[in-house]
């Protein structure tokens, strides 16, 4: 029959692949209340004094990974809009190792022009081609791994999107860790509003298998 007046919830965690719960039930809508649910104050003068929403996390020297490999993962939301307030270019910064996105010495991932996916390591831009849609879930990963050419990857939703040389200099500084805005002289700028979940910094470059695998994984719960 049907359940009446019934006043508590029973939370299922999803099962190995996302797509269904512990209990072999499909998991078909999409959650965000797990996610990082970023907003931005649309008034200049709060963006001029850094009134935004995002993470710090404090800087430790395991994120210091100089001229070794690691690799930079997480779901965003697309959004279809620059920010350039307290900032002169219309990068949104997702996640930030280091003060700045391009800065010399960091990396993190962005959207860029307000339409494509982009990983930065070392000022080094990798730009995917295709741009994406206002309001889709988007899985971003950015790999860095040797010294060799075409060795800084982006991936998006499992695919490669776009490589290019790499950086040979160090990523290793004193800043945090930022998530959705990036520091600047210890102000945040280039904000991304927008939901970002499923953050994840790694010590190793991924392969391919592995980031497809974390694609096929965790996009049950991030459906658009």
């Amino acid at each position: 029959g049907v359940v009446t007046d019934f006043t508590e919830t029973l939370l299922i965690p999803q099962g190995v692949d996302g797509s269904r719960d512990t209990q072999g039930f499909i998991m078909n809508k999409a959650r965000n209340t797990s996610s990082l649910n970023l907003s931005s104050a649309h008034n200049h003068a709060l963006y001029d004094h850094g009134y935004d929403s995002y993470v710090e996390v404090n800087d430790t020297p395991t994120l210091d990974f100089g001229t070794g490999n690691f690799s930079l993962e997480c779901w965003a939301k697309a959004i279809y809009r620059a920010k350039t307030i307290g900032s002169s270019s219309s990068l949104n910064t997702i996640l930030a190792i280091g003060g700045g996105i391009a800065d010399s010495d960091g990396a993190g991932l962005g959207s860029l022009n307000s339409t494509k996916l982009a990983f930065y390591v070392g000022g080094q831009l990798c730009q995917a081609d295709a741009t994406y849609t206002e309001g889709n879930w988007y899985h971003v990963v950015g790999v860095r791994e040797g010294t060799g050419s075409n060795e800084i990857k982006l991936y998006i939703n499992g695919d490669v999107q776009a490589d290019t040389e790499t950086y040979n200099g160090s990523v290793t500084n004193a800043h945090p860790i930022v998530i959705g805005s990036e520091l600047s002289d210890g102000n945040p700028t280039r904000q991304y509003e927008g939901a970002i979940d499923g953050v994840k910094i790694y010590n190793k470059a991924l392969s391919a298998t592995e980031v497809t695998r974390n694609y096929k994984a965790t996009k049950g719960s991030h459906r658009n």
